[in-house]
């Protein structure tokens, strides 16, 4: 079983569940795992600007536009507090640091800013039917998360992100209606991932 998190369904869960928080902001996609999605943030919010954080990502990635650059995830580089609205899709699986990881997303957010964070779900009902595959190099358990995350954050809400992983033309065609449909159930918590978000307390 495989979770591919730039599925076409997939992406188009994840441009909708951001939409409330990158309209008229300034954003910062830290990993750029889907150009697609990066444009279409670009087009909603007031600024935009995609770090690369995979050695192995293509160059034609960092051609794809003037906002995107290459950096570390642990030293990314902006500024402190430049962003309104951090988005991480794809990026924590990869974190061998994930408190650290955190800590640097804290710094370039704003005081009352928010995080949308993408994990790979360890209780997802497609982990549990079967390992998922070596591309998804750690899963995460939220309760973990929860223990990791600096003083800074508060978790706001958790959404789900392909219940089951889109293996046949039939799932395909309605992985977005479904993936609506248990967003905001219970049923989010076994999804293949979850979106953490997250806001920065006003106070730091």
């Amino acid at each position: 079983m495989t979770y591919d998190p730039n599925n076409p369904s997939a992406l188009e869960t994840k441009a909708r569940l951001a939409a409330p928080y990158v309209t008229g902001k300034q954003v910062v996609d830290v990993g750029v795992s889907s150009i697609s999605l990066f444009h279409s943030i670009q087009q909603s919010a007031a600024g935009a600007i995609g770090i690369v954080c995979s050695p192995l990502s293509p160059p034609a990635l960092l051609l794809a536009g003037k906002p995107i650059v290459r950096g570390n995830a642990l030293r990314l580089p902006v500024p402190d507090r430049i962003a309104q609205t951090v988005l991480s899709f794809g990026t924590l699986p990869y974190q061998r640091q994930k408190q650290d990881f955190f800590r640097e997303l804290v710094r370039i957010t704003t005081p009352g800013g928010y995080l949308l964070v993408e994990a790979a779900n360890r209780s997802s009902f497609a982990s549990i039917q079967k390992p998922l595959a070596a591309t998804v190099p750690r899963l995460d358990l939220l309760v973990e998360i929860k223990m990791i995350l600096p003083h800074e954050l508060e978790l706001k809400e958790v959404l789900g992100v392909q219940l089951v992983p889109r293996t046949t033309p039939l799932l395909e065609r309605f992985g977005e209606s479904l993936d609506r449909v248990v967003s905001g159930s219970l049923l989010r918590f076994f999804s293949t991932a979850l979106i953490l978000v997250l806001r920065k307390r006003d106070d730091l």
